[in-house]
């Protein structure tokens, strides 16, 4: 079971899935980060 490094991969550092940023924040809490391409 990878549940346990997945939970902790989202909240210790950004991961990137499928071009999306999976990311948190204490301040502005959990959300999502679209990379820019330029």
């Amino acid at each position: 079971m990878t549940s346990g490094l997945r939970s902790r991969s989202q909240y210790e550092e950004p991961t990137r899935e499928h071009g999306v940023v999976h990311w948190f924040n204490r301040e502005q809490g959990f959300g999502l980060i679209t990379p820019d391409d330029g």
